[in-house]
This record gives C-alpha cells, sequence and structure tokens, in this order.
C-alpha cells in the first residue's frame, strides 16, 4: 500500500455513491500509457465518457456479490475499487457481464477503477493482488479469474500471472478497438498474497 493509513475492505451499500462517482470521474481521464476504454476490466482511464456505467448497475453489484467489490481507501476516502462478479461462463461474455451467478465458477472482473491522481502508484495492483488472494483462499468452486482489455494493458496483467487468450468476442463502449480476453488460473494453494 502507498500510505500507512491506508486500507482494503469491501465497499459498503452505503459507498456505492462513491464508487459510481469515481467511475464517472475516471471516465473522463486521459493520458499516457493509462489510455483505455473499459467497462469490464477497467482501469486507469479512458478515450471516452461513454464508459460510465448506471449507478443502478453498481447498486446491483454490491448488492448480489458484496464479496466481490473491494475499496482502496485512504483516510477513509475512496481511491480505487475493483469489482467482480461470479459466472458460469469459462470467460468473460456479454451475458456474464450482467449477470451474477452466486454458483459460477469463473469470477469476471467487471470495473477496476482508481482516481486520476493516484494512477501508476500501485494502487491498481494492490486490489488485483487483493482479489487475486480472496478468491483463493475464500471461494474453492472458482476455478478463474477472467477479464478483458485494450492491448495496451496486456503487458499489465501478464506481470499480474493473467494469460492472453487473444481478441474477444465482446464489444465494448463506442470504440471499435478490438479487447483481449485476460485469465488468470486458480491455484487454491497457499499464495503468497499479502
Amino acid at each position: 500500500m502507498t500510505s500507512p493509513s491506508a486500507c482494503i475492505r469491501r465497499v459498503t451499500a452505503e459507498e456505492v455513491h462513491q464508487a459510481w462517482l469515481l467511475q464517472a470521474q475516471g471516465a473522463s481521464s486521459t493520458g499516457g500509457v493509462t489510455q483505455c476504454a473499459v467497462r469490464v476490466g477497467q482501469l486507469f482511464g479512458s478515450e471516452n465518457n461513454d464508459d460510465t456505467l448506471p449507478e443502478e448497475e453498481y447498486e446491483l453489484r454490491q448488492r448480489e456479490a458484496p464479496d466481490l467489490f473491494w475499496g482502496y481507501f485512504e483516510n477513509g476516502r475512496l481511491i480505487g475499487f475493483a469489482s467482480a462478479s461470479l459466472t458460469s461462463e469459462s470467460k468473460v461474455t456479454a451475458r456474464a457481464r450482467l449477470a451474477h451467478d452466486p454458483d459460477g465458477s469463473t469470477v469476471c472482473l467487471n470495473t477496476l477503477r482508481v482516481h486520476p491522481d493516484y494512477h501508476g502508484k500501485g494502487i491498481e495492483t494492490v486490489l488485483i493482488d487483493h482479489l487475486l488472494w480472496y478468491v483463493e483462499e475464500n471461494l474453492k468452486n472458482v476455478n478463474q479469474v477472467s477479464l478483458v482489455c485494450r492491448d495496451t494493458l496486456i503487458q499489465f496483467y501478464e506481470g499480474l500471472h493473467f494469460r492472453c487468450l487473444g481478441p474477444s468476442m465482446v464489444s465494448l463502449g463506442v470504440s471499435s478497438k478490438q479487447w483481449f480476453d485476460m485469465e488468470y488460473k486458480m491455484s487454491h494453494e497457499n499464495t503468497g498474497f499479502a
């Protein structure tokens, strides 16, 4: 973590609005290597404002999958969050993005967002590491974590032991740019995550 006053914990129902505002703010930021527009596997910034999801979708995610909605807080302020859901699909699909299946064996990372002032400070990695640790330790029925990302983020995710499966059939946002399927296979052994 980047600060002694920082913590990672579940985002509560009362904090969903803060997450939505953070997502909306991040959707309008761009810059350098952080440019990408992502609804699923969202990371860093965005190329356009059409990626802002309705607040109700975040409320639904938090209500249906609270154990997969994690926030990074500094001094009580939400700085970043990761929101995921379970699916019976083997990778991210349009259907998997819209519904949480409590019996699913794949975790779909739907959104990863960090406040623009905190990009490049390792918070994205801390949130992903925490999510992977949580799944390894608590969701023994889950075989993998899946997401989609732009080509500019493949190397980032590969550095976190995700494997690129190639071009995705999923199309997000208004851009015609290609998305790529990424997966992390669970071992359910002692992960060594902090």
